[in-house]
């Protein structure tokens, strides 16, 4: 699993937010993030396409997506997407792909 770096802050960014809202629900956010990255490599096909083959995986509990493209052998996760956020907002970082997308099932 690869983040993109502005994926790694918005991980980080929302974590702090939620840790600061109540303690433990930060650490709730990231297990949460987890399941998700997990989930996603067992089956990176699973979830609905949202352009092209970027895919979103919902986030259980929180208003949050993980936007991803399978790549070559790997997942690339191109944004930890808040659902009241614009929602194309990280269109942008497909420039940043690190392999042609993966369209096998």
């Amino acid at each position: 699993m690869i983040l993109h770096p502005e994926a790694q802050e918005e991980l980080r960014a929302a974590a702090i937010y939620y840790e600061d809202r109540r303690a433990g629900l930060g650490l709730r956010f990231v297990e949460a993030l987890e399941s998700g990255f997990r989930r996603i490599e067992r089956s990176p096909f699973t979830w609905r396409c949202i352009r092209g083959d970027i895919r979103r995986f919902l986030v259980k509990t929180f208003p949050y997506g993980i936007v991803y493209a399978p790549v070559e052998n790997d997942i690339f996760v191109l944004a930890i997407m808040h659902f009241k956020r614009e929602p194309d907002y990280w269109l942008g970082r497909l420039e940043d792909l690190p392999a042609p997308l993966s369209t096998s099932a």
